[in-house]
């Protein structure tokens, strides 16, 4: 059972060298192999990307996204990028409490909504850039640099409204620097928490 766990986490090699012989990436992977002995349906991880590199925090959610066509995860993070990049489904605690239990697309509404930064700020009135499009309800545009804007719309073919948006935009020679679908996790964690203290 060691052996196949190993072998699932490529770290075969490992499994005779003491464990403070090893690196800190190779142990979390040990660690990682170690939760799925005995075939669990259920794997619990706390922060399980911690101080390690980049490269190596990319093989361990790599990792982590392959197993979870066979068996289930919950993963305690604070780290948003990695839970947005992992994770379906989010449940939210504050002062240990439950505030919010959802899939993510539905938290920061994937599908009515499109972050965008530009190449450089818009010479143009980018609201009237899309004034014809009768799903578009609102366009926002931050005042301090003029080159991220919030796309809020309508449709049920969200994929059909992103491309577009982004033909409008390249119509104008405007370049999209980062494009996310759906409202910030972070910032909505935080509205959510706002909220509670206003109401307390």
């Amino acid at each position: 059972e060691a052996k196949r766990v190993l072998d699932i986490l490529e770290v075969s090699d490992l499994g005779r060298h003491p464990p403070e012989a090893l690196s800190f990436g190779q142990r979390k992977r040990v660690m990682l192999a170690q939760a799925l002995i005995g075939h669990p349906e259920l794997i619990l991880l706390d922060e399980p990307t911690s101080g390690l590199d980049p490269v190596a925090a990319t093989e361990v959610r790599r990792l982590i996204k392959q197993l979870s066509r066979e068996r289930d995860f919950i993963i305690s993070s604070h780290n948003l990028d990695e839970i947005e990049d992992i994770c379906k489904a989010i449940v939210i605690l504050n002062k240990g409490r439950v505030k919010a239990n959802c899939l993510i697309a539905d938290f920061t509404d994937q599908d009515n909504y499109l972050s965008i930064t530009l190449d450089r700020p818009s010479p143009l009135d980018i609201t009237r850039l899309f004034h014809d499009m009768q799903e578009i309800k609102r366009v926002d545009i931050d005042p301090s640099t003029h080159e991220k804007i919030s796309i809020h719309f309508n449709s049920d073919v969200a994929d059909q409204m992103q491309i577009r948006i982004l033909e409008r935009l390249q119509r104008e020679n405007l370049g999209v620097l980062d494009l996310r679908r759906g409202k910030a996790l972070a910032d909505e964690i935080i509205n959510l928490v706002k909220r509670e203290k206003s109401q307390n």
